[in-house]
């Protein structure tokens, strides 16, 4: 090597290299939150390690974990930091929920350093399924009789939100006095379901057409019961 004035000289490179005794988790990136959970669609965690100075740490190994544990992780366990200090993970899942993520990276003094986020995934509401049914296919039209109805909208086994609405059928000659619905015609889903009883003073059948919009602004298919009631001098 030979310097600006021609004279011989030497020439070094000297490279800084991050501290890995200092190794800190400093972010966890979550890429496609609110992905829908039907084991299909990815979620991608992008978790950052640098030292104490803030530079990147090349060459890492970074553990992530969550909570609870029904995601799919690849790789499963644990990831290598790349050029930019960041260990790559990808998730799917079959279950709604909230998930905690743990990120952990060793120091070389035994000492750990962790990071949390929070990532979503939410049901498909779009292929959500609405059902409805009855404990019981006749009453005695007494007025004290009652059917239990169960209403659900589930997307596989994962619980959908959204609005619920019944229309009746009833005889003819029957108004809303002579009978009960409750405890209302309307109501959102709770955890996927809503119940309701019925009664009636007035024999004859009694159709139940039930519909729902979920909070996705989907529009179920709607369905219906049908309960016989009969006269309490029968």
């Amino acid at each position: 090597a030979s310097a600006g004035n021609d004279q011989p000289s030497d020439a070094q490179t000297i490279t800084f290299v991050a501290d890995k005794a200092t190794a800190t988790v400093s972010g966890i990136e979550v890429i496609g939150n609110y992905a829908l959970a039907d084991g299909k669609a990815k979620q991608t965690y992008k978790v950052t390690v640098t030292d104490a100075n803030n530079n990147l740490l090349k060459d890492s190994e970074v553990t992530l974990t969550a909570s609870p544990a029904n995601l799919a992780l690849d790789p499963d366990g644990t990831a290598t930091t790349n050029e930019q200090g960041q260990a790559i993970f990808t998730a799917t899942t079959t279950v709604a929920a909230t998930y905690t993520l743990k990120a952990q990276v060793s120091q070389t003094n035994g000492q750990v350093s962790t990071k949390t986020a929070e990532s979503k995934f939410v049901a498909d509401d779009k292929n959500a399924e609405l059902t409805a049914s009855s404990d019981v296919q006749s009453l005695v039209a007494d007025g004290k009789s009652t059917a239990k109805l169960e209403v659900t909208l589930f997307s596989a086994n994962n619980p959908v939100g959204g609005n619920v609405w019944v229309d009746i059928e009833a005889p003819e000659g029957v108004t809303e006095k002579d009978y009960q619905f409750l405890p209302s015609k309307n109501d959102h889903f709770v955890s996927g379901k809503i119940t309701r009883t019925f009664s009636t003073s007035k024999p004859g059948v009694y159709t139940f057409t039930f519909n729902a919009l979920t909070y996705g602004g989907y529009e179920m298919k709607p369905v219906t019961v049908t309960i016989t009631a009969v006269d309490a001098d029968t």
